[in-house]
């Protein structure tokens, strides 16, 4: 069950895209498939009705845009108090109370439905947010959830169980019967392919673990990995049918229906054409001193349904050769699409703000990695640390000085507690 110990380590917010229809103004596109969008070679799946389909509209080449700049407001100060390092602790941005639990651990995604769940002296405690009572779920050393409806539990051999909240019954992960609990435990929740799910429907993720496909690369293991590591598809879990495969640098869920997407990175070649950043790198790898490469990735909503893209806009790609592919935040809903230009890059740039009500494009003066849930930002590496509503320009939500937050999908709800360790997100 190694599979699945990965799990808890690497887990992370479903985005299941439960917003409000999107009103984005398409623009006109190219439609010429570019260097980046190649079909990516697959067998074939069982049961699938057709071939799967690329997104139409997509392009590489840069295109200029209106950008607003605009200076964000200081945030306040945090009504809570500081936290000991140790305790898990719930805070309500709501209404400003907090609870304290007790020394324990808090694994992503820590929330689902209307309960939080964390661990406390080998022992599993589920809370009810709507009256804070809580209950023992059994022993465990790690607990988390699986959708709305069931808990994994750790009990302490590996062996992990999943927890039907409604009837209590108790099966092994790999005896789950539910396509989308099945596709959401075998895909490792944002781990190694990932993955993400939309509508309770669609799961997103990489066709393969660039890890084990660039295992014989050898000398070239950095650009096999950049570009396994950017084919992707869309799966319907309810059929098993692969919709859509295609390349791309990222792609994440935004409105109900919908992925945000950013194009392969393209850089400039010697006669001005557009290539792979990632084939420019390779070739300066080895070169000194380090060398700098500056391209661009395009931003597109595309609706599942249809496959058409909708253009956002050109974001910067701009990475050291010690470093790449650039990890960077892009994050998308009904309302908005928000990245952050070049996070990893030298320098950093500044994090854009897309309404997609008016197609006005923001820049603000601060460089986050983000998320997004029902048109408000959160700002914070492995966790929000404060909350912002770009509608009304102003902050919602500050937690004091905590690491690894978790956030109920309602970004009302936070919690803290022991956290295993992990590297940074640049390197």
């Amino acid at each position: 069950m190694l599979l699945l110990t990965v799990v808890v380590l690497l887990a992370g917010c479903s985005g299941d895209g439960d917003a409000l229809p999107s009103t984005a103004t398409p623009r006109t596109v190219p439609t010429t498939p570019p260097f980046g969008f190649t079909p990516v070679p697959t067998e074939p799946t069982p049961g699938a009705v057709e071939a799967p389909r690329q997104p139409v509209g997509l392009s590489v080449e840069p295109q200029g845009a209106n950008i607003t700049p605009r200076n964000l407001p200081n945030p306040p100060a945090s009504p809570f108090i500081a936290w000991d390092g140790a305790s898990v602790v719930l805070y309500d941005t709501q209404t400003g109370r907090e609870t304290k639990l007790g020394r324990g651990s808090v694994s992503r995604p820590a929330f689902g439905g209307n309960h939080f769940v964390y661990v406390s002296d080998a022992e599993v405690w589920l809370v009810d947010l709507s009256t804070m009572q809580r209950q023992s779920l059994g022993s465990g050393y790690v607990a988390y959830f699986l959708g709305d409806s069931h808990v994994v539990v750790n009990p302490g051999d590996n062996n992990f169980l999943a927890i039907e909240l409604a009837t209590g019954t108790r099966v092994s992960v790999a005896e789950l019967k539910d396509p989308l609990l099945r596709s959401m435990a075998q895909n490792r929740w944002g781990g190694t392919f990932r993955a993400r799910w939309i509508d309770n429907r669609y799961a997103v993720r990489l066709v393969k673990d660039p890890e084990v496909v660039c295992t014989q690369a050898g000398n070239d293991r950095e650009l096999c990995e950049a570009r396994a590591g950017e084919e992707w598809l869309v799966e319907d879990v309810t059929t098993g049918q692969i919709l859509y495969m295609f390349r791309a640098n990222k792609v994440e869920p935004a409105g109900p229906g919908e992925v945000v997407v950013a194009t392969t990175p393209a850089c400039r070649g010697p006669d001005n054409a557009l290539i792979e950043c990632y084939e420019v790198l390779a070739k300066l790898e080895n070169e000194t001193p380090e060398a700098y490469i500056a391209g661009t990735s395009n931003i597109y909503v595309v609706n599942l349904e249809s496959g058409e893209a909708s253009f956002v806009a050109t974001a910067t790609y701009n990475a050291s050769v010690r470093f790449w592919p650039m990890n960077w935040p892009l994050v998308a809903d009904a309302s908005y699409v928000a990245w952050t230009e070049s996070y990893c890059g030298q320098p950093s740039g500044q994090t854009r703000i897309f309404d997609r009500s008016t197609t006005q494009l923001t820049e603000v003066n601060v460089s986050a990695w983000l998320s997004l849930r029902d048109g408000r930002l959160g700002f914070g590496e492995f966790g929000p640390l404060s909350v912002f509503d770009p509608r009304a320009f102003q902050y919602t939500a500050v937690l004091p000085d905590v690491t690894d937050v978790s956030w109920s999908a309602d970004m009302r709800y936070a919690a803290v507690g022991a956290a295993f360790g992990h590297g940074g997100l640049c390197g």
